[in-house]
């Protein structure tokens, strides 16, 4: 690009520099900013922020502070880069104390900010500071801002903090506070966009060493009945203190290692012993497939072949003429007799094969 003639820009810059942090290439980023300092884009805000940020993620503490200072008017996303710099340093003492710095210019922190200030106290253990995650949570929620309030509760758990009853309700009361409520699939695994930015993964040993559990205890994991019997109880546990009120006697685990659970009815999972809970009966509706037959039924000829339609209500299916089927869905031909062939997809053909509907019992026969 240098070699054609083209001006290098704010905006190349910043494509270019976050690849020197992400990469760990102090050497290149030192590089960039002497470029930046030659064509004047140093003055740029987002371009010094944007170094700062660089400095502190190659763990150049001193040289991202020193430019911080060099900036004469400070935006927010200019404190955030240092205070989340300084987290992510491990400098917690650093973080509050430009914490109380910012708070002195009148800068007005925002989800970022409390998340390196917050994770900076749990390090340092520092109660009497005042910050407590769920105040931040509830606060945000009671202000209408529901979205940043799941995202400091995603924050909370993944850096470890296990959420009592009060944080639950709290980012509930966000999510009813926001409106119509916060998307579904924040509550998902994918990062928010504050976890993202405070950079750090835990992997799987490290969460369960942070709830709590030891090295030992942890090893134990690697059958998977620990994890049936360990985690269901702890649900229970959390649920109660939550205020849930349910039928305690089913149970949270679904598989084999629970008897009550060793067969699964085609049509529901209930238990049927024990509980009095039946299958849900349906009635299926054969519509035959007349003769000349399509194309793709031509290895059918000869057959009975019926298009199968299951209802609940089968007194409404008099004087049907239509069937209607999925345009995306993978039907089969699949034989429940020496002469019946029946038009389904395959879950459906197992549920009935489950019930001896199929001419090989319990296996489904699929023709085509």
């Amino acid at each position: 690009m240098r070699e054609l003639g083209v001006e290098i820009n704010a905006v190349t810059m910043l494509s270019l520099i976050p690849a020197c942090a992400g990469l760990g290439y102090f050497w290149l980023g030192t590089f960039m900013h002497c470029c930046c300092v030659k064509s004047g884009l140093v003055v740029d805000l987002s371009v010094a922020n944007c170094l700062v940020t660089m400095y502190m993620k190659c763990g150049s503490v001193d040289y991202g502070r020193r430019l911080f200072n060099e900036i004469p008017e400070k935006g927010l996303f200019t404190w955030n880069a240092m205070i989340s710099g300084y987290a992510q340093n491990g400098l917690a003492s650093h973080v509050l104390e430009l914490y109380r710095e910012m708070k002195t210019c009148g800068v007005f922190p925002d989800a970022v900010t409390f998340v390196g200030v917050l994770s900076s106290v749990a390090h340092l253990g520092a109660r009497s500071v005042g910050f407590s995650w769920t105040a931040i949570i509830g606060g945000y929620g009671m202000h209408g801002q529901g979205e940043v309030a799941v995202q400091l509760f995603d924050e909370m758990i993944r850096i470890g903090v296990r959420p009592d009853s009060t944080a639950f309700v709290c980012v509930l009361s966000a999510c009813s506070h926001a409106g119509s409520g916060a998307p579904p699939r924040k509550f998902k695994g994918k990062k928010s966009k504050v976890a993202a930015k405070s950079g750090g993964q835990m992997y799987q040993w490290e969460i369960m060493r942070s709830v709590g559990i030891s090295d030992s205890e942890i090893s134990e994991f690697q059958a998977p009945e620990k994890w049936l019997k360990y985690f269901p109880p702890l649900a229970v546990e959390d649920l109660k203190a939550f205020g849930l009120g349910c039928d305690w006697r089913r149970s949270f685990v679904t598989t084999e290692i629970n008897p009550f659970y060793d067969s699964f009815p085609c049509a529901d999972h209930d238990r049927a012993s024990g509980e009095g809970v039946q299958p849900q009966e349906y009635t299926l509706i054969k519509m035959e497939v007349l003769a000349p037959f399509p194309p793709k039924f031509a290895a059918l000829e000869g057959r009975k072949v019926y298009l199968a339609a299951a209802t609940l209500r089968p007194e409404t299916m008099y004087g049907q003429t239509n069937a209607w089927v999925l345009p995306e869905g993978k039907y089969g031909a699949f034989e429940i007799n020496e002469n019946d062939v029946f038009i389904m997809m395959e879950r459906a053909a197992l549920n009935l094969a489950d019930q001896n509907f199929s001419r090989i019992p319990k296996k489904p026969t699929w023709l085509s």
